[in-house]
């Protein structure tokens, strides 16, 4: 009975690290989405959606009605927003900024909106602009509000008719709706595809060998009992849908060479700015003729440049904050487990892990160099850490959800186990 416990002792404590490392692996997920700003492309893709699907059918259908013959008109309230067969036309550009990003006051300068020239090139600076959600009641107001929502208006009320804006306006409203429960399980569906890839990349990346592990945890009792004293709190990270511990710091605390980079980087892009602003209101720029082409050829020049600094500085810290909590999450769980490049088969230290003394360095090689004569002297161990490795990639793809639930029906099981034992009498 003894033995058995173990065991199922074992699956539990194994199933517990399993929890663990999908955790973080759906967080290391989320990191990367939020650094692709996914939610937001979400919201772009539904909106503009409607708006190539919904919309343009109801304005061709005003149209048409506002044409007919009885009418005697020759042109259409929305020929403008029909005729343009541009790819990304300003009114949809426009339809998605007064849907999706966060009211602004627009530059003195009156050159327009410059968040529609951001939609119309489609690229990853206004995604960061744009809100990752909202929601139908504040996407009504906003629809309401928008340029296209006061096209409507006017029509309506031209044509005797501003009981139908609200008809129409709700119509769209219920369409939005409708289109938000697909995106919501194309977002999962991509959601658990990179959870599936980064718990390959935890796999490796940290070295989880799954067959070691259970080996280890079969054969010291102390390794399991550290893990199941963490059982409240890994249940509790996986119901969250993160790790804790300290937050991840804005370009990190260690003085390694990718976040010395990082900090070198943003200090150069904050001295360019501060040339930038020099230059601008320098004496040769303020005293020229603001009318002359070369100073305002420079002012546009010096403008775009300022825009490409303030960009390239906000992706930085973003990126660091990712590098960040990757480290934070890899300190983690290599401190709960027995996991990490000191194992096998970097073998940091000789003593780490007996399948370092499978094999002696030759001539003191150390790093690729060591590792290929290892492989070269004892390619079954490493075909098995492979087989190992490779397998904890396909047991963490299953979720943190699936070993919840094995996690908690083991329990169970124990407690059902111990119960029995407790229950047998006790010998002579």
């Amino acid at each position: 009975m003894a033995g058995l416990l173990a065991v199922l002792e074992t699956v539990l404590v194994l199933s517990l690290t399993f929890v663990a490392l999908a955790t973080a692996a759906s967080s290391l997920a989320g990191t990367a989405m939020r650094l692709a700003r996914l939610r937001a492309k979400g919201l772009r893709d539904m909106v503009e959606y409607l708006f190539r699907n919904h919309v343009i059918p109801l304005l061709q259908r005003l149209n048409t009605q506002f044409l007919d013959p009885d009418r005697g008109a020759t042109r259409g309230p929305f020929d403008a927003v029909l005729n343009d067969t541009a790819s990304r036309p300003d009114s949809l550009c426009q339809f998605i900024v007064d849907l999706t990003m966060a009211p602004q006051p627009l530059p003195p300068s009156g050159n327009g909106d410059p968040r529609i020239a951001a939609v119309r090139a489609n690229g990853w600076d206004s995604r960061r602009k744009t809100l990752d959600a909202i929601s139908i009641e504040d996407f009504r107001v906003r629809l309401e509000s928008s340029a296209l929502g006061h096209d409507l208006r006017n029509h309506f009320e031209a044509t005797g008719q501003p009981e139908r804006l609200g008809v129409e306006l709700d119509l769209l409203t219920r369409q939005f709706a409708s289109s938000q429960s697909g995106a919501r399980e194309t977002f999962a569906r991509k959601a658990r595809a990179l959870s599936v890839a980064f718990g390959f990349l935890l796999a490796i990346g940290l070295n989880v060998d799954s067959v070691n592990l259970f080996s280890t945890y079969l054969t010291d009792p102390s390794q399991r009992a550290s893990v199941l004293a963490q059982r409240e709190g890994i249940l509790g990270e996986a119901e969250r849908g993160q790790l804790s511990g300290e937050p991840a710091q804005d370009a990190g605390v260690s003085a390694t060479e990718t976040e010395k980079t990082m900090r070198e980087a943003e200090a150069r892009l904050d001295l360019l700015l501060t040339r930038l602003d020099v230059i601008a209101n320098s004496d040769v720029m303020t005293k020229a003729d603001p009318e002359s082409e070369l100073v305002q050829v420079s002012n546009t020049a010096l403008k775009q440049a300022r825009e490409v600094s303030e960009q390239a500085k906000l992706t930085l810290r973003d990126v660091s904050t990712a590098v960040g909590e990757l480290r934070q999450t890899a300190a983690i769980v290599t401190e709960r487990f027995p996991i990490g490049w000191n194992r096998y088969p970097g073998c940091e230290t000789v003593a780490a892990d007996p399948r370092c003394l499978l094999t002696e360095p030759k001539n003191g090689d150390v790093g690729l160099a060591r590792l290929q004569a290892r492989v070269g002297d004892a390619p079954g161990t490493f075909i098995n850490w492979l087989i190992g490795v490779l397998l904890t990639g396909l047991l963490l793809g299953l979720g943190t959800p699936f070993w919840v639930q094995v996690v908690n029906h083991l329990l169970r099981i124990r407690q059902l186990g111990k119960d029995a034992r407790a229950a047998q009498p006790s010998g002579p």
